[in-house]
């Protein structure tokens, strides 16, 4: 039969005293078999002692301070107190074939102003006149474009000229831009008052290469599209009109801007 033995220490002089508590039920203590020292309240549990599942009730008023290291992948939907002011909500991903790029379904109530970045860029040496142009479409999911008529005011400058070319229209591609696309053509498109029933107002900007003598080629566009009523619930960027076959590469991302 094993046996309990209690040894006191020889170098201190104060008294230990195990104390009952007040109860009439028997209790039994039941010591481990290995060799460690008991814990209280004040002690140390190293964190490699630790295993199993911690209830969320014991970290609900966990602090930032107490973490450390790299976190792992997380669900980012339900956190707060993030105040970025841009939300990213749909991007076509790395494109490396076609002429165009398309997002649909990616304006909605949510917000009432948006930021369309995106980057085109052939991989042959073409020198021809290249039109990019976009359009607004509609019908969620499965969108279409719209074809309504958007008034225009276009500016665009590049070296060579002392002035700047302005010059409006109406017309149902919504801007267009003279350049190289071997070179790369850079692009945002800010859309404001996304509503329902009421025009759409936008303002576009780009930067590529003129086709003539290899300047930079700064280019902008103000508008106002009439929906007629139609909900714009997407946007399509492509070829217009030149002289390049080649597949684009780049994407094209759409931002919502919190109000």
């Amino acid at each position: 039969m094993a046996k309990v033995k209690i040894q006191g220490n020889a170098s201190g002089t104060g008294i230990l005293t195990v104390t009952a508590p007040d109860t009439s039920t028997d209790r039994t203590i039941t010591l481990p078999d290995t060799t460690g020292t008991l814990l209280d309240e004040n002690s140390s549990l190293p964190a490699a002692n630790l295993t199993g599942t911690v209830a969320d009730a014991r970290i609900s008023a966990l602090t930032a301070s107490k973490l450390t290291g790299a976190l792992p992948a997380l669900d980012g939907s339900a956190l707060t107190g993030i105040s970025a002011d841009y939300v990213k909500i749909a991007t076509t991903g790395d494109i490396t074939s076609g002429t165009s790029y398309t997002i649909d379904n990616c304006f909605s109530s949510t917000y009432h102003n948006y930021k369309i970045v995106f980057d085109v860029k052939t991989g042959g040496s073409q020198h021809s006149s290249n039109y990019v142009g976009f359009r607004f479409r509609t019908g969620g999911t499965s969108g279409s474009d719209l074809t309504s008529t958007t008034h225009m005011r276009n500016v665009r400058k590049y070296s060579g000229h002392t002035t700047r070319e302005v010059y409006a229209h109406d017309r149902d591609v919504i801007y267009e831009s003279y350049c190289r696309l071997d070179t790369g053509l850079y692009g945002d498109i800010e859309v404001y008052r996304n509503n329902t029933s009421t025009p759409i107002y936008y303002h576009a900007s780009m930067v590529g290469t003129h086709p003539g003598n290899s300047e930079c080629f700064p280019y902008e566009s103000n508008g106002v599209n009439h929906t007629n009523n139609n909900t714009i619930t997407g946007i399509r960027v492509y070829l217009y009109s030149g002289e390049t076959t080649e597949a684009w590469s780049g994407r094209m991302t759409v931002y919502g801007l919190k109000r």
